[in-house]
């Protein structure tokens, strides 16, 4: 569960900030890095894997 703490001008200015980014076009030459706020490690497989073929 998250919340969104005061709406002030410094929080609006960085929220706009941020989808500003969000918004900009696909560049080909920089890199698109993704996070996610949860670290979560896998451990096992969620279905069974295919077999290898050659």
């Amino acid at each position: 569960m998250w919340c969104v703490g005061t709406l002030t001008q410094e929080y609006r200015q960085r929220m706009y900030d941020l989808l500003d980014l969000y918004a900009h076009p696909l560049r080909p030459g920089e890199p698109v890095v993704c996070l996610d706020e949860k670290s979560k490690q896998l451990l096992k497989d969620s279905r069974a894997p295919l077999p290898m073929r050659p």
